[in-house]
């Protein structure tokens, strides 16, 4: 069944407005939600205004979701983001992980391309994101489509890691055959390329 996102989700603006010494998360296209993000302190010492993201729930950048900035929580029972981040929950009709994927699909990116505004960044407000298409399947089936991607996107990570290793590989063994070219360990005729 075909419904609207927003059927199946509610906005969540609660802030962090005692000041509570919550953790502090960013939400990044690669790592999803995560600490340390950035290298500097937080940018406010005053985090009254922060909003608060309950473990289950999702978080986006309106400016960042077109490439895939969206998460939803499963580290803490609380963490606090950014004023500028879009916080909302699901209804239980929907597994979290097949949101999660279908965001983060390129079907979905490029509609959030499409629909998204702004000058200099492109935005998306959560009342636009309700209005995208979903198939609503029942949730067990979710569960197994999600689980499906999870196993690939598994084994494409474990792919890009052996074909890193192959690249080292690969430079280590042309260091072995030729040499440092920077110092010349192999005694090697020296040459301009435009002389030959």
């Amino acid at each position: 069944m075909i419904v609207k996102i927003g059927d199946v989700i509610s906005e969540y603006s609660v802030r962090n407005k005692f000041d509570e010494n919550i953790p502090v998360y960013s939400v990044t296209n690669e790592k999803g939600f995560c600490t340390g993000y950035f290298s500097k302190e937080v940018a406010s010492k005053d985090k009254s205004t922060y909003k608060i993201v309950p473990r289950g729930y999702f978080a986006y950048n309106p400016s960042r979701i077109n490439v895939g900035s969206v998460d939803w929580q499963k580290y803490e029972d609380r963490v606090i983001v950014s004023p500028l981040y879009v916080v909302f929950g699901v209804s239980d009709r929907l597994d979290r992980q097949y949101l999660l994927h279908y965001l983060k699909s390129d079907m979905m990116l490029s509609f959030i391309k499409e629909y998204a505004t702004g000058s200099v960044r492109d935005n998306l407000k959560l009342a636009d994101l309700g209005k995208f298409p979903i198939n609503l399947r029942p949730v067990e089936e979710q569960r197994q489509i999600a689980a499906t991607l999870d196993k690939i996107d598994e084994l494409i990570a474990k792919r890009r890691q052996q074909l890193d290793k192959l690249d080292e590989l690969v430079k280590s063994r042309f260091i072995e055959m030729f040499g440092d070219i920077n110092v010349n360990d192999k005694g090697w005729t020296i040459q301009p390329l435009g002389e030959l």
